[in-house]
């Protein structure tokens, strides 16, 4: 069975999220997995092989764009408007999910504390 595109189908794996929160503002590789742990406290990181997976993909997705490459490794991206679309939507979706969760464990009473 054929793994599925998430990215096809609308929606931001994690690590897609967080990327894309990075790019908000032009940003290279290194600095984006720093970032990650940043904005996440430290609670997910993203590593050299799912970074670059990860910007090929977004860059082919047309969400990104390379705005400069220096000599040497160092590329920057930036985030582009199809991209602050779906970080947009899929920022919602998980906010919704947040609220659900919400109603579920209220309504559960003292059984999760």
């Amino acid at each position: 069975m054929a793994r599925r595109n998430t990215l096809e189908e609308g929606y931001l794996t994690d690590a897609y999220y967080y990327l894309l929160l990075c790019m908000l503002k032009p940003i290279h590789g290194y600095a984006m997995m720093e970032r990650v742990k940043e904005i996440s406290d430290n609670s997910f990181e993203i590593g050299p092989a799912n970074l670059y997976t990860s910007l090929k993909k977004l860059l082919d997705a047309g969400l990104i764009r390379l705005v400069s490459e220096e000599q040497g490794e160092r590329k920057t991206y930036e985030i582009q408007k199809k991209g602050k679309a779906l970080l947009m939507k899929d920022y919602l979706r998980r906010k919704e999910m947040v609220s659900h969760a919400e109603k579920v464990i209220k309504g559960m009473g003292d059984y999760y504390e």
